[in-house]
This record gives structure tokens, sequence and C-alpha cells, in this order.
């Protein structure tokens, strides 16, 4: 009899469940309610906000998810002020109760919500969709149809009107030049173009950026989901170069990985590249050699896209560079091969007609190869502390060595700018760039002023800073064109790290007289032309990665 009784009441509270989410809410609710539509198309690509991945998003704050960014703005005051009241609501309960139940990964959700019509319905002509046969996939929808009803969402999602409708201005502003779905199709070889759908979501609480595809019977919808950089308070901000970087490596999924699939009998005779690296890709949540694979392809890709896009020195700083010290080391090699297929398209009219090249090229890898790669992955992650030191901070340290420019083309602005060095630091203690090379620099702090080609010193130890000074550009994490420029940034001194290394470099010593008028010295580093501050910011650590992000 206990037993019945314990079998009674779990059919009680499994039937009450049941009918509690099974009922018929409101059937005209999303007829007399709709949800206003903020979304613009540039050049074949959608950008919009989604209302279901809000309402998800939001269920996620007010339930207590971690998984929330941690940007500030306003917006989230604005959920919980409104949203406050459900937070025990029988249907978000439910949610909290059964989350792992459908959803095995960080981004399952995404899938789920963008097979979805606003009413939580199926969209039409959806193809071979796991969601459509989920167990129990019904009581889920309806658990949220309800919980979207009793909040009146809708009503909510249209009352951010403004702020939407800003944020998505602000981030259509950045886009000047965005053709990148052309560009992408271009790349890969796709003849089919219409038949790929590109939309790009701004997720305004989301935690990662994600790539998914919806197959359908019109084609594929490819979407990529992406999270704010950054945030002023007021405003989450979606910055030009993190949405192209996401566009590149999230769309090109889908065409970089039925590639890999398609000749992975190939890649997986090559499974003996992952056991050098596969601590690193395991704490990377990629641990298996195919997902391997998938991420290398696609990355590479994105390399190359963003240097055709800008330039070789931009993908190097602000591409390249980052996924050698994340380990991703065969896209070294991959790069290169790439760099082969751009150059013979006409023999190789797509990339899935050059892919036997690049397992070619993997062939070839030896171990000197991969230690080498991963000596320089190491190099990468350098310096493992916790702050750089400011480009000012010279002034406040003792025994300072100033390091002298002695191969300047610009004799004449050298001069100058030597006579203005020695008159206004006169207590430290100077020495030329070629000497300061077979000195013991352990107990300096140094400071070295002039060209990376003038000054044998900043030219060798400025390559270990996340930017590059050229005659025709420079770049940290943006491209300043032209001539005129300089920067003054902080570093820690590469042969001891209690002490400091600050840099003033410019594109000609010109650019560099009377650098003291510029008011300095907060910041890791700074921008300048004609002294005048362009940017002034820190470094940022990034998954091990010092960058200018």
């Amino acid at each position: 009899m206990k037993y019945m009784m314990k079998y009674l009441t779990l059919l009680l509270v499994v039937s009450s469940t049941a009918l509690l989410y099974g009922q018929n809410k409101p059937d005209n609710y999303f007829i007399v309610n709709k949800f206003r539509e903020f979304k613009h198309e540039v050049n074949g690509i959608e950008i919009r906000i989604d209302p279901l991945i809000e309402f998800f998003q939001i269920l996620n704050l007010v339930g207590g998810n971690p998984a929330i960014n941690t940007t500030e703005m306003n917006y989230k005051l604005d959920i919980i002020r409104y949203f406050d009241e459900y937070k025990n609501h029988s249907a978000l309960n439910y949610l909290r109760s059964n989350y792992l139940k459908f959803f095995t990964s960080i981004d399952d959700p995404y899938s789920l919500l963008l097979s979805l019509n606003n009413d939580f319905t199926f969209k039409e002509g959806l193809l071979n969709n796991k969601w459509k046969n989920q167990p129990d996939v019904d009581t889920l929808l309806k658990v949220i149809r309800t919980l979207l009803i009793d909040t009146d969402f809708i009503k909510f999602f249209n009352s951010q009107a403004g702020f939407y409708e800003l944020v998505l201005r602000n981030t259509l502003y950045t886009l000047n030049d965005f053709d990148e779905k052309n560009r992408i199709i271009h790349y890969f070889g796709i003849e089919n173009a219409d038949e790929h759908k590109f939309v790009l979501i701004l997720n305004f609480l989301g935690f990662g950026n994600f790539g998914k595809g919806i197959h359908t019977v019109k084609g594929e919808d490819h979407y990529a989901i992406i999270s704010p950089g950054s945030g002023n308070g007021i405003l989450p901000v979606f910055e030009k170069n993190q949405i192209l970087a996401l566009i590149w490596h999230e769309f090109s999924h889908s065409f970089s990985n039925p590639l890999v699939d398609k000749y992975w009998k190939d890649f997986d005779s090559l499974s003996h590249l992952y056991g050098p690296i596969s601590e690193s890709m395991k704490g990377q949540a990629y641990d298996n050699w195919h997902s391997v694979v998938y991420e290398h392809m696609v990355r590479a890709v994105t390399c190359r896209l963003g240097a055709l896009k800008y330039s070789e020195d931009f993908a190097q700083v602000n591409l390249n560079r980052i996924e050698t010290g994340h380990k991703f080391i065969y896209t070294i090699p991959i790069i290169e091969s790439l760099k082969a297929y751009e150059q013979s398209r006409d023999k190789y009219p797509a990339l899935e007609n050059f892919m036997p090249n690049i397992i070619n090229v993997l062939r070839s890898v030896n171990n000197d190869s991969i230690n080498s790669w991963l000596n320089k992955a190491e190099q990468i992650r350098e310096p493992n502390i916790g702050d750089i030191p400011s480009n000012g901070e010279i002034y406040d340290r003792n025994n300072r060595l100033l390091i002298l420019s002695t191969c300047e083309e610009d004799t004449s602005a050298n001069r100058s700018l030597r006579e203005y060095i020695m008159r206004t630091h006169h207590d430290y203690k100077f020495v030329a760039d070629t000497t300061a090379l077979k000195m013991d620099l352990e107990n300096y702090n140094l400071f070295a002023i002039g060209t990376p080609w003038g000054n044998k010193f900043i030219e060798k130890y400025l390559q270990l800073l996340p930017v590059k000074l050229s005659p025709k550009s420079l770049i940290v994490n943006r491209e300043y064109k032209g001539n005129g420029y300089a920067i003054f940034t902080g570093w820690i001194n590469p042969f001891n790290q209690e002490n400091v290394m600050v840099i003033y470099a410019a594109q000609d010593p010109a650019n560099l007289i009377k650098f003291g008028m510029v008011p300095r010295g907060s910041t890791d580093y700074q921008i300048v032309k004609d002294l005048i501050t362009l940017k002034a910011a820190d470094y940022h650590r990034y998954n091990k990665i010092w960058g200018c992000y």
C-alpha cells in the first residue's frame, strides 16, 4: 500500500504538470499581439534582433542561470524590474528542473529556437530537424509559450524599441564596407548563392558566440549569433572587427565542415597530429580529432578572409597570431596552402577542388615543425602576468636606460629628436640601440625611442607586442593607414618581469619630436598622430593571449 501511495502521488504530480502546461492559453494572443521587427539587410546578410532568443535569455537571467554575459547595460535592470515577480512562476520552475533533459550543450537552445515561429510552432519546410521528434518537446514549448503569454513578453519586447533600434543603428554604422556574404561565397566557390540565407543575430544577454545551420526545402539558413564585446553601462557594443571575425568563422563552418567530411578518410589518417595539441584542444572543448580539424580549417579560412579584406599584417596581429597562441598550430601550414589556392582560382574554382593539396601539406608536417610552432605558441602567450605596465611608468622608476637609434634614414629629424631627448631626459643613462642588444639588460628599466627600422632594439622587441608598425600603417585592433603615426606603449622588460620596457615608436623620427607635450602615461598604449592622441587603451589578456581587444 505504501508503494501504491507513492505511485499515485507521482502519477498525480505528472498528470497535474501535463494539465498545467497542456491547457490552452488564449489562442488569439499571437493574433492580437505582434512582435515588432528590428532588422536590416546589408548586401545579403540580415542583421536582426530575435524575440525568441531574447525571451529565452531573459528566462536564463530571471531564472538564475549564470550563462549570461558580464556586459553592463541598463537593459538588464529593465528586465529585472519587469520580470522579477515571475521568477517563481511554475513554468520557470519546470525549466529549471528539466533544462538538462532537453539541452545537452550550450548551443542546443539556439538550434531549437531558430526552428520555431514566434508562436512556438515549428517553421514549415524544415529538413532533418532533430527537434520535431524530440520526446516531450511539445510540453517544453507549451511551458515557454505559457510563460511568454503570462508575462506579456510581446509588450515588454516592443517597449524596448528605442534601445533595440539604437543598438542596431550603431552596429550598422560600423559596417560601412560590409559585403561578407558575397566574400564568403566567393572564397568557397559556391555557385548556388541564392539557396543560402545569412542571418546575423545580436544576442544582448548571450555568453559566447555560435553558428547554426537550419536546413529547409529552399536551401540552408546560416545563423551567426553574437554577444556584445563590451558596453558603456547604457548600451552594449558590437564592435566591427569582432563582428567580422565572428561572421567569417561562424558562417564559414557551414561550408568548411562538409569539405572536411568529404575528405575525412584522409584527415583521419593524420590523427597522430592530435596528440601534441590534445591537452590544449580539450581545454577548449575540442576533445576529438574530427572537431579539431573542423576548427583548424575554419580558423585558417577566417584568417585569410581577414587578410584579403584588410592586409596580411592586420591578419597576422589580430587573427593568425591568436590562433597560433591558442595552439591551433596547423593553421600555420593550412594558411600558407590557402594562399596558393587564392593565386590559382582558375585551376581551382572552388575550395572543394583544392582540399587534396591541404591534406598533402598536413602529411608533410614533421616533429621539428610541430615543436617550432608549439614554441611560437608559448612565446605568444607571454608574459604570464596580470597587468601590463603603462606607457608612462618608466618615469616612476629608477635605473632607467634610454635606448637611442643609430640607423634612422631621416638623419635630420633623428638629430632633432636626439637633441630633444637629451634636453628633457638628462637624468637617464643613454645607450645606442646596437650596444643595448649586446648588454645584460635584466636590471634596467628600458625606454626605447625611434622607428622599428632605425632603432634595432625596437625592431627586435616590438615584435613581442600585439601591434605592428610599418611605413604605411599602424595596426592594433584596427588598421590606421597612412603616415605620421606613433605608438607609446608599455610592456615588461623581456629579461626581468619586475622591470618595465617602454617603447615610443613612430613611422619617422619627426613624429616623435616634442613627444613630451602629449598627455600620456595612464594607459598601456596610446596611438598618436601629429602629437594628437587618437586612442588610449589597455592591453587585455583573453584566453592567455594579450591583445588590443
